[in-house]
């Protein structure tokens, strides 16, 4: 007979194994592989720079395949060796692994077939990294239950002509969307979907989303009688706009409303869709400058100061030439010398942009990057 003390051990033995068990299935379930193709131009002129691009080209891949978002379009812009740093090479890089299954260069082009891993857990802190603050979405949300609105690209071109424009004129990157999604329909007594509305963020890459929320009725269609035995030779629409600029808090990450409010119109027109465009327009024009003001706002919050360190200054005419260079580089709110070779820079956009503008211009390398400083040498002739 198994005595009681050999019984209990048995059983904290089992329970052990099954911890640990369940604690390797957890680790594991953040890493997810998947099989991609990677391709890069030019490799007659420099093969190890395109299978280093190509090599990049299917991390990114797996990285829009495991995120479910189009990250690689919207980081184009970004020097590729930054963009490798952070998706690998920073602490708790998203990539984990990489495994070349084929690589070849045909003609002018260089391809690769991949196996990479990629940490899931990771992907929200990575997209947060390069995720632009200059980037808005401007989403229009029709509720045309009385079909009086006309086809969604007519109503993105007249967004776009009023508050996108609007924002453009400020330097913001913009994106307009029209949609039927329920993104105004209330989550957990929020008065809003806060998944869908973090799904736009992520697959635009902003931290600011913009909200319209569109309603129309009509009042009297033409030929009604208005009373009297009077017939109204007009179509009568009344339009309401609901809006609210959502963006994230710097600290927590936490979505908020930076501003909300309402707006509407009574329009007439022979055609009840040109009494609703007439009212759309009017609307938005109307609304245009306080979603500006707000975003405008909002961005400004979100500058930082960051400490700039340039290796190789050794004079003082390179000193100020340099300062001068970079205070051009966009987003750069303002520079101050601390000393030789070393800047504090107020910056509306994350760090990784500035880094990359620097990257680009030719004259420095840049050693490394984090959300307070950055590091680099200056290259001189």
């Amino acid at each position: 007979m198994l005595r009681i003390p050999s019984l209990i051990h048995a059983l904290l033995l089992c329970a052990s194994i099954a911890v640990l068990s369940n604690s390797a299935t957890t680790v594991w379930a953040k890493e997810v592989c998947v099989e991609v193709a990677g391709e890069a131009a030019n490799a007659t002129k420099d093969p190890a720079a395109a299978k280093m691009e190509a090599i990049l080209r299917a991390k990114m891949s797996a990285v829009d395949q495991v995120a479910g978002v189009d990250v690689t379009s919207k980081t184009k812009v970004l020097n590729a060796m930054l963009l490798d740093d952070i998706i690998v090479k920073k602490a708790h890089g998203v990539v984990t692994g990489l495994t070349i299954l084929t690589q070849q260069q045909a003609g002018d082009a260089y391809a690769v077939k991949a196996k990479v891993c990629v940490d899931d857990s990771t992907l929200t802190d990575f997209i947060s990294e390069v995720s632009r603050n200059s980037s808005v979405v401007v989403i229009v949300e029709l509720d045309n239950k009385n079909n009086l609105a006309p086809a969604d690209d007519i109503v993105k071109e007249m967004i776009k002509s009023t508050i996108g424009n609007n924002l453009l004129d400020k330097e913001f990157n913009v994106f307009e969307e029209v949609t039927n999604s329920a993104l105004s329909k209330t989550s957990e007594g929020k008065g809003y979907n806060e998944d869908l509305v973090r799904k736009y963020m992520q697959q635009y890459l902003a931290n600011v989303i913009v909200l319209i929320t569109v309603t129309g009725d009509s009042l009297f269609k033409k030929g009604e009688d208005i009373g009297y035995g009077v017939n109204t030779p007009f179509n009568t629409v009344k339009l309401w706009f609901n809006y609210r600029v959502f963006n994230k808090d710097n600290l927590t990450g936490k979505l908020q409303v930076a501003r909300s409010g309402n707006e509407h119109t009574t329009e007439t027109s022979p055609s009840e869709k040109d009494a609703f465009i007439s009212g759309f327009e009017k609307l938005s024009n109307r609304i245009s400058n306080k979603i500006v003001t707000v975003v405008s706002n909002t961005a400004k919050k979100s500058e930082r100061r960051l400490l700039l360190k340039l290796n190789g200054v050794t004079t003082t005419d390179q000193a100020l030439s340099l300062k001068s260079a970079i205070q051009n580089y966009p987003w750069v709110v303002s520079i101050e010398e601390e000393s030789m070779g070393a800047y504090w820079v107020v910056y509306g956009e994350k760090p990784v942009y500035l880094a990359n503008s620097m990257a680009n211009a030719g004259i420095f390398k840049v050693t490394g990057f984090d959300g307070s400083s950055i590091t680099a040498d200056y290259l001189t002739k």
